[in-house]
């Protein structure tokens, strides 16, 4: 499989991506025409501390001079848009499902250390629903010792494949209410801005029925990152892997019960009623 390579000595425009996004891909993806291997690279860049203390508020982090667990996937926010705008990708970024999200971290990492930031996508595998593809992300020091990964799930989704993924709800009576959220309507604004996810979904109620929503909904990686938030409260975070299935949407505004398991190992995000399952994981540290 031939490579595209795409290196950049600054962080590449989302907003351009995103103009883009209508108009890229269309291309066909099975067996013999496989999602192609694109990798892009960021030279090394310290965060922006303002913009961490921003991102570390609204997703409940507490302060402190850690970068918080999930900032390194909007880190790596503007070359996933790269990679998925590029006309080597055939897949349209309109319509992909972020369906799972996987982390791990080597070690803590400071707010003001320079990192390196690599992506890349290649190959994909039948799902029930459509074609599922991995988008991969490292981060290195400044040694060129990798610190940070994460490993991002789409789904393309196929028309007329309807069939049930297999998955299964936890029993909540194995879980315990850890922490209780109330969501603003303007979360998906706020958060998309600073994200560089301002996808129409998120923003408004009139944007959201136009793509089929009946109102608008949070960011999955918003909730990810209000549950890394919760999890990592009151402790040392070092060497952590944390991972989420995004199951239904959370509408805005809204509340959500954060619940943990009691080995401490497992999570959920649930409604109300514990009903309707947003989000479940899994935790561990050390």
């Amino acid at each position: 499989m031939s490579v595209t390579r795409l290196e950049f000595a600054a962080p590449p425009s989302p907003l351009l991506a995103l103009l883009k996004a209508p108009f890229s891909g269309g291309g066909v993806v099975d067996d013999r025409h496989p999602v192609p291997r694109i990798e892009a690279s960021l030279a090394a860049l310290r965060p922006d501390l303002d913009h961490v203390r921003r991102y570390a508020a609204i997703c409940g982090y507490r302060a402190g001079h850690a970068l918080p667990l999930t900032y390194p996937h909007v880190m790596a926010a503007p070359l996933h848009l790269a990679i998925l705008t590029h006309r080597a990708f055939p897949l349209r970024l309109p319509g992909l499902v972020h369906v799972r999200n996987a982390v791990h971290q080597v070690r803590s990492l400071d707010r003001v250390e320079p990192l390196r930031v690599n992506a890349r996508v290649g190959g994909h595998r039948d799902a029930a629903k459509g074609i599922e593809f991995d988008l991969e992300t490292r981060l290195s020091d400044r040694h060129g010792d990798p610190v940070w990964y994460s490993t991002s799930t789409y789904l393309a989704p196929s028309r007329g494949r309807r069939q049930s993924s297999g998955w299964e709800p936890p029993e909540l009576r194995d879980y315990r209410d850890r922490e209780r959220w109330t969501l603003p309507t303007d979360l998906g604004r706020r958060y998309g801005w600073l994200a560089g996810d301002i996808n129409p979904i998120h923003l408004h109620p009139l944007a959201a029925k136009l793509f089929g929503f009946q109102r608008h909904i949070a960011h999955g990686m918003w909730s990810f990152g209000r549950a890394a938030a919760a999890l990592c409260a009151g402790r040392t975070v070092g060497r952590v892997s944390m991972d989420a299935s995004f199951h239904r949407p959370v509408f805005l505004p809204g509340s959500v019960r954060f619940l943990v398991s009691d080995s401490g190992a497992d999570y959920a995000v649930v409604d109300d009623t514990g009903e309707i399952f947003h989000l479940t994981g899994g935790f561990s540290a050390g």
